[in-house]
């Protein structure tokens, strides 16, 4: 029915919804108002509940500390009057783990001190393996070799001999090994999920928890912590050196390790965790066979875009100058015999000779100085062209000499834009 808004009736009628429409506004002002209240009341709620509990925790770290670290109290009483004070929080995860330092060196048992510091997990995990990467580098300067604090010292008769020098750090070492696994037993160490907090827990960690078997190793690779998994993953690669054809549990190690090399090149995260992969493969190898690949791919991949994060567009470089390190080490270090050698430039070979490929090609096609001076920058004077090539012209293949006689013919007046470039070349083929 329409109804004449000029009316006396329809005047009535507008007037009735425009006191609706106003009570309606009202009334949902008010509602809006009122969850606003309740929500800053909770709000300040919250933080004074915050600021309470700082304040309990500090009170209760000045009655704890005194008590802790007077040596004159029981060591063992000390020990668990710092475990409940990391359980309730009265003492961060970082400082419980350097005063449980302190309890190991005045006295407190092995159990008691594994105990008391797996309450520091997984929180504390940063500040043991800081502590891993520092032993490491202590011994590293002393004896001029890598820490393995897993590894048996001069047994006789199933029995160590540890230097009395070595005894303390070693100890040490071992305990907070334990503290780790039992620490991550059934976890999934949900930071351990960043590329960057893992670049910076993951030296540390292998350090301190690497397994002194295969045994050891396989079990680690079934944990459900991802910094775990890998340190077992590595010490398989490394396990796995020399021995010929791989098991399926060693591929699977392989492939998780190359898993962690190939994350993309855009952010400094992943480049830092390739990094320490790198590091580690180098240090306490070196490996041999299939993980030469992903090594290699590192070696000859294309350079991050320029749209990416501020400081990434160096940073590739020196990973790949470190992927070239360790390959080198696989074919020409110290003990490695020719099967090793032969395991790791066959592996090596798919990603390293389409390189050179490329290379050939790029440089038979360019016809004038312009060009040739835009290759020699994009291949940054061709210093890591020349690793490739001596890596290359350790193996005896006919795809390897064939690939170093296709670039040696591009002929001396191209491959002079690259310096000592033409001499490398020479020299592979001579081997």
């Amino acid at each position: 029915m329409r109804v004449n808004p000029d009316s006396f009736k329809g005047r009535i009628i507008l007037l009735v919804i425009d006191k609706i429409v106003i009570g309606a506004v009202i009334a949902t002002a008010f509602v809006a108002y009122d969850r606003f209240r309740t929500t800053e009341a909770r709000r300040i709620e919250n933080n004074t509940a915050r600021i309470q509990l700082q304040f309990e925790r500090a009170r209760l770290a000045k009655e704890f500390l005194p008590f802790i670290t007077n040596r004159k109290e029981d060591v063992i009483a000390r020990g668990y009057a710092l475990r409940e004070a990391a359980r309730t929080g009265s003492i961060d995860a970082d400082a419980s783990v350097q005063i449980g330092r302190q309890l190991l060196s005045d006295g407190i048992s092995d159990e008691h001190f594994k105990r008391v510091m797996v309450v520091v997990m997984p929180d504390g995990m940063r500040a043991i393996t800081r502590l891993g990467a520092e032993m490491a580098s202590d011994w590293r300067n002393r004896t001029g070799t890598s820490f393995t604090p897993t590894s048996q010292f001069n047994p006789v008769s199933g029995v160590e001999h540890i230097p009395p020098e070595d005894a303390s750090v070693v100890r040490e070492a071992r305990l907070w090994r334990s503290v780790l696994l039992e620490g991550t037993a059934g976890r999934s160490c949900e930071d351990l999920n960043d590329n960057a907090r893992l670049a910076t827990t993951l030296y540390g960690l292998f350090v301190l928890v690497q397994p002194p078997s295969q045994t050891d190793a396989i079990n680690l690779t079934q944990s459900p912590c991802r910094g775990i998994r890998l340190v077992g993953s590595l010490t398989r690669v490394l396990f796995a050196r020399g021995s010929g054809r791989l098991s399926g549990r060693d591929e699977q190690a392989v492939d998780l390790v190359a898993s962690d090399l190939g994350h993309d090149r855009k952010s400094l995260a992943n480049i830092r965790l390739a990094r320490v992969i790198l590091q580690l493969l180098l240090e306490f190898g070196p490996p041999s066979g299939p993980i030469a690949l992903p090594v290699a791919q590192i070696l000859v991949e294309p350079r991050s875009p320029q749209d990416s994060h501020p400081g990434v567009a160096e940073a590739p470089y020196w990973l790949q100058w470190q992927a070239a390190d360790v390959l080198q080490s696989m074919l020409q270090g110290p003990g490695t015999t020719d099967d090793e050698r032969l395991q790791s430039i066959r592996a090596a070979e798919p990603a390293l000779l389409p390189f050179l490929a490329r290379f050939s090609v790029a440089l038979q096609n360019a016809d004038n100085d312009r060009r040739l001076d835009d290759i020699s920058s994009e291949y940054e004077d061709g210093k890591l062209v020349r690793r490739i090539v001596d890596l290359v012209g350790v193996s005896h293949s006919a795809e390897a000499r064939g690939s170093l006689e296709k670039l040696a013919a591009v002929g001396e007046n191209k491959l002079r834009y690259f310096p000592f470039l033409e001499e490398d070349v020479r020299r592979a083929l001579k081997r």
